[in-house]
């Protein structure tokens, strides 16, 4: 996956930015870190489980290696 941060709203599914936004309202967003130039990682908490999230936002603005070890 591929987005620009500028159409980020629009090229993700409504139902990631629902539970993206619940999570964050809900305090699940555990930690957010810049790990190195451009990479970030972070885990968020759902329920009793803990789930790593990472991705890349490049020098011209696109998200990309979106990865979480979430269940599908």
């Amino acid at each position: 996956m591929h987005v620009s941060l500028e159409n980020f709203f629009n090229d993700i599914s409504p139902e990631l930015l629902e539970t993206a936004d619940d999570m964050l309202q809900n305090g699940q967003l555990v930690s957010l870190t810049k790990t190195e130039e451009d990479w970030y990682c972070g885990e968020v908490a759902e329920g009793s489980q803990e789930y790593q999230v990472g991705f890349k936002i490049s020098p011209e603005g696109f998200i990309s290696n979106l990865r979480c070890d979430c269940p599908d």
